[in-house]
């Protein structure tokens, strides 16, 4: 909870930045759909490594995940999730057009690799030959992203929190996002985003007031923005 006040108060004005300069433009590298990917469904980095195309429904635009894929002493094997509990989370049809890009640029890497490619998991992320990326690849490519845009110190992880709170501003229920991000109970999240709720109950207590109001006069207050 603490990591997150702090990224309230830092990051708010970088995140306005970060959707206009990103938001809609399917046409991106690698780095830019990774990147893309955490912000638009909150996928820890192992999940975001561990991602495959089977898990990608474009028709009902939603991404199913019951796995990541984990360093284990000196390699990397696949584990079961955090807390145990596949999700299945809405994916918005900017990250769709981004995917069915990766998708693309990922059919021209095999084309070029020819024999030497290999991507038995069908991994939705790779390297040239069709091998995982590591943790270091991600975060070398997140850091020269948020470094362009004036703001090293922002982590891959904090793409999870941002998620987290543009979901609930945007009045999705606190079972869904809890369901989203693979949160144990939706307790867990309204206690780790007490601030963002805490604004939120201001703003329904002032639309109450207004409606409340409204009756007194006679008046009927549309109270949906």
């Amino acid at each position: 909870r603490l990591q997150v006040q702090g990224f309230l108060r830092v990051y708010d004005d970088f995140y306005v930045l970060f959707y206009h300069v990103f938001a809609f433009k399917p046409r991106v590298g690698a780095g830019l759909a990774i990147v893309q990917q955490g912000l638009n469904t909150g996928l820890r980095e192992s999940e975001v490594i561990g991602l495959t195309w089977d898990c990608i429904d474009f028709d009902r635009a939603l991404i199913r995940v019951y796995r990541q894929f984990q360093r284990v002493a000196k390699e990397f094997l696949w584990q079961p999730l955090k807390n145990n509990k596949p999700r299945v989370i809405p994916a918005p049809s900017s990250l769709l057009d981004i995917l069915k890009e990766q998708r693309r640029r990922q059919g021209e890497m095999k084309l070029k690799a020819g024999s030497l490619w290999s991507n038995p998991d069908n991994l939705v992320f790779t390297n040239e030959t069709g091998r995982y990326l590591n943790y270091a690849t991600i975060r070398n490519h997140f850091k020269r992203i948020v470094i362009s845009l004036g703001s090293p110190q922002t982590r891959f992880h904090d793409l999870r929190h941002q998620y987290a709170i543009t979901s609930l501003q945007a009045g999705i229920d606190i079972k869904t996002v809890q369901e989203s991000l693979g949160h144990h109970t939706a307790a867990f999240t309204l206690d780790t985003y007490a601030h963002v709720t805490d604004g939120m109950r201001k703003d329904a207590a002032a639309k109450l007031d207004i409606a409340y109001k409204s009756l007194i006069s006679g008046k009927r207050t549309r109270l949906i923005p």
